[in-house]
Parts: C-alpha cells; structure tokens; sequence
C-alpha cells in the first residue's frame, strides 16, 4: 500500500524497519536536473570525486550509489562523466556554458545539495 502524505512536498519521514516478519520494501525515485551545454570548469573543480565512462544512465547510476556524489558533467563525444560531491544551479557563474562544440551536459541529483 502507498501512501500519499508526502508526495507533495518531497519530504518523507525517516524509514521504519520495526515491523514484525519486515513485510516491506522501500524503492527510492531519484529525479535529476539536467542542463544542456554546461559544465563545471577545471577551475572550480575542488568537488570532483571520479570519472566514469559509459551512457548517460551508466553515469546516474554511478552517482546514485556512490554516497559523496551529487552531480556529474557529461562529456557527448567521449561518453565519460566527471563525477561531483557539489551541485550548481543554473545561471550560476561557476557553470561553463561555451565550451567548443557544446560537448558536455550537467546533471545534479535531486536532494543532495551541497553548492560550490
């Protein structure tokens, strides 16, 4: 049975596993940002935690288990993403937004904000 007492306003409270023969399952929707055509720049990179290569959804994946991550640019032409533990909002200055040929995009997951 779902409930809908927090659906609206993204805030749950915490989990409870204090029910006997532990009946339930928890599933957790991770929602992301995503901006095309940007990029932390290497100089703002003082969050960067790793890299990892692959699609688009090999790269969320790498984020959302690994603890510390809560962002990562992805390079389009080399397929590699450049994994974060900082978000940036858009229109921020610490976003690069013209970097030749529009080769990176930025995602930032949803409820883990730390900005740069």
């Amino acid at each position: 049975m779902l409930s809908n007492n927090y659906a609206n306003d993204g805030e749950a409270p915490p989990l409870s596993n204090k029910y006997p023969g532990n009946p339930w399952d928890h599933y957790e929707l991770k929602k992301w940002t995503h901006i095309s055509n940007a990029a932390i720049p290497a100089n703002r990179a003082n969050g960067h935690i790793g890299n990892a290569s692959g699609t688009v959804e090999d790269c969320k994946t790498k984020c959302t288990t690994t603890t510390a991550c809560k962002s990562f640019d992805y390079n389009k032409t080399d397929k590699v993403c450049h994994l974060f533990n900082k978000t940036v909002n858009y229109g921020q200055s610490s976003l690069k937004t013209d970097w030749n040929g529009n080769i990176y995009d930025y995602y930032k997951l949803q409820g883990r904000n730390d900005k740069f």
